[in-house]
């Protein structure tokens, strides 16, 4: 059900306003897969994912180490209902 997953995003370039995919779960890659069995996997990954902080560490064009820039991925669990109420 990956379609992909980027394991080394390091010493990379990018355009400004371009974009890695590091992740993708995608139903067509999968075609045997129920729609039960994905919605499981999909969610477990959505699960997983919503755990964690991505952080960025990254140099400017002239090589100078700018500012980390961290997102918490919370986002994902806006799908399930809170435990707390």
């Amino acid at each position: 059900m990956l379609t992909n997953f980027v394991e080394v995003a390091a010493d990379r370039s990018m355009r400004p306003g371009s974009e890695i995919e590091l992740i993708n779960l995608s139903r067509s890659s999968n075609p045997s897969a129920t729609e039960q069995e994905f919605d499981q996997a999909r969610d477990a990954v959505r699960r997983a994912l919503g755990k964690l902080v991505v952080r960025v560490d990254y140099r400017d064009i002239y090589r100078r180490k700018q500012k980390a820039a961290e997102r918490k991925l919370d986002w994902f669990n806006r799908h399930f209902v809170s435990e707390g109420g």
